[in-house]
């Protein structure tokens, strides 16, 4: 029955990945079309664009041959990474950035963007670690 149970949590939260909707504290976060991520709470919504040079496919990193979320608790928030996969004919490349969210519903950004020759990959905890040095708030949304 256990071993059901953790097939059905799964598969609700793989399902509700899909749409690349995420809450967090009292924060909803999305992606959306233009590559923005867009923060809502209390039905105020804010919206953060970051300074990819072009747009492609963007979506929330994940664990490793997964599609749940990867984040870190890190100095009071937890941090996650935007991923924007630009696909070419032949190749695939990304550029990725990360934002973070505190207890008290403060966004955290930074507009510093790094590549990859490839896409979709997972962030390890130096990466985390790396880019929390450079978030500062944007805004409370409190």
């Amino acid at each position: 029955m256990k071993y059901f149970l953790n097939i059905f949590l799964l598969s609700v939260f793989t399902n509700s990945m899909a749409n690349q909707k995420i809450q967090i504290f009292d924060t909803s976060i999305r992606v959306n079309d233009n590559c923005q991520i867009e923060f809502n709470y209390n039905d105020t919504v804010q919206t953060y664009g970051f300074p990819f040079s072009k747009n492609g496919k963007c979506e929330f990193t994940t664990h490793s041959g997964t599609n749940i979320v990867h984040t870190e608790f890190i100095n009071g928030m937890y941090i996650l990474f935007i991923e924007n996969n630009i696909k070419t004919q032949d190749k695939c490349y990304s550029e990725y950035s990360a934002f973070g969210i505190s207890r008290q519903n403060t966004i955290n950004v930074t507009n510093r963007i790094k590549k990859s020759g490839s896409c979709y990959q997972d962030k390890e905890i130096q990466s985390f670690k790396y880019f929390s040095k450079f978030l500062k708030p944007l805004t409370s949304i409190r």
